[in-house]
């Protein structure tokens, strides 16, 4: 990660299902890039859906990935209580 936001990368794909935030976290707190010149893209994995699952999921990925905000929240799977998902996206 820290390799690629050096050469120049801003975007950043992470998802829950990819066990990468935390590491995308540390990454982004070590890189010297202010927070706001990347853009980071989250997913919300199918078995998190549903209102409250989310809401906790997304804020599990807000405490891996060291910051108060993601960029975009995606539902990786839209099963189950997708509208759910969606209304505390």
């Amino acid at each position: 990660m820290l390799d690629a936001i050096d050469v120049g990368y801003r975007s950043i794909d992470t998802a829950q299902a990819y066990n990468n935030e935390e590491g995308v976290g540390e990454a982004i707190t070590k890189c010297g890039v202010k927070r706001d010149e990347l853009f980071i893209t989250s997913k919300i994995w199918i078995s998190n859906g549903g209102s409250e699952k989310a809401k906790a999921s997304i804020d599990e990925s807000l405490k891996k990935l060291k910051t108060d905000y993601i960029d975009l929240m995606l539902i990786h799977q839209p099963f189950n209580d997708y509208y759910g998902s969606y209304r505390v996206i």
